[in-house]
């Protein structure tokens, strides 16, 4: 009989008195009890220590803040277990997390991706969910996570994610830090598989770092695919031009198109010079020009659906 791998969860928190209740009762609730829970507080001026504590976690402290990247790398290297999940602060777990990774995890596997949904966290409704092409993340992992970003939600071979160095603290990825890390596993080698049962729930709260730092996301996002092609020219083209656009996508809707217009220009010097992945419109906006084509849309966008711009 197969023994069961050992499972830890890091939460990297700042200030997370008030969502730790919900959190560490998500914890207790899992059908088989992870082997270590870790809280990484990054010197934290509320009672997230004390009370972490209080729930049973393992607490390492830092003496001044230093973002969540560290945060996460100072509670892996706590970490005595073979598995880890790390696990954001205002997030939950189903039940059945736990049990359903060491399921999966094993032999041949370096990282676990469940689905997850994503909510708004003051009125509870659903915002997105997680679609997951499983047959190319296991097939083509690097292509799969230039296309797309994976939150706090799976389970990583510890040995692997030491291996890739952890989580950067590249000031020009933070608040991306996820695309990145999953993106530098995928490089390294990793196996993902990816399981078909939605156990994460991740909240958009006021405030919240992705909520608060839009536009420095979306420049994350795009300075990540500027890297990877650097890194690999002309390997993953087509997936790397789409990722530009998804970029420079969000940060003209913030209307941020000095950071938009390099992006672009990136794509079209990789061969697409209009969205690979866009509308059959939207390619034929394209002819005027890729600057011309992401103003041109925002502009419709404002005057005709206002309301996806909060206006």
């Amino acid at each position: 009989m197969r023994q069961r791998p050992t499972l830890a969860v890091v939460i990297p928190a700042w200030n997370a008195e008030r969502f730790l209740p919900e959190l560490f009762a998500s914890i207790r609730a899992q059908s088989e009890a992870f082997d270590e829970v870790v809280l990484c507080d990054d010197a934290s001026s509320d009672r997230t220590a004390m009370l972490a504590r209080a729930f049973g976690a393992r607490v390492v402290q830092h003496v001044r803040n230093a973002g969540c990247s560290v945060a996460k790398n100072t509670g892996l290297a706590a970490v005595e277990s073979d598995w880890v999940h790390f696990q954001d602060a205002d997030d939950l777990m189903e039940p059945g997390f736990a049990q359903a990774a060491r399921d999966a995890i094993g032999p041949g596997i370096d990282a676990w991706i469940p689905r997850w949904r994503h909510v708004d966290a003051a009125s509870g409704m659903l915002l997105a969910e997680s679609i997951v092409d499983v047959q190319l993340l296991s097939d083509d992992a690097v292509a799969w996570n230039i296309l797309s970003t994976i939150t706090n939600v799976g389970v990583y071979r510890c040995a692997q994610v030491r291996a890739v160095g952890g989580f950067t603290s590249d000031p020009e990825v933070l608040h991306n830090e996820d695309r990145a890390f999953h993106l530098a596993l995928a490089e390294a080698g990793a196996r993902f598989v990816a399981g078909n049962e939605v156990l994460v729930e991740t909240r958009r709260s006021v405030g919240s770092m992705s909520v608060s730092n839009a536009v420095r996301c979306a420049r994350a996002h795009g300075h990540i695919t500027r890297c990877y092609v650097a890194r690999h020219p002309g390997r993953h083209t087509r997936e790397c031009a789409a990722a530009l656009w998804q970029a420079a996508t969000g940060l003209a809707s913030l209307r941020c198109f000095a950071d938009a217009d390099p992006l672009v220009e990136l794509a079209s010097a990789l061969g697409h010079p209009s969205d690979p992945l866009g509308s059959p419109r939207f390619r034929l906006l394209c002819r005027l020009g890729p600057r011309a084509a992401l103003r041109l849309r925002e502009y419709g966008i404002r005057v005709f659906k206002p309301e996806l711009r909060g206006a």
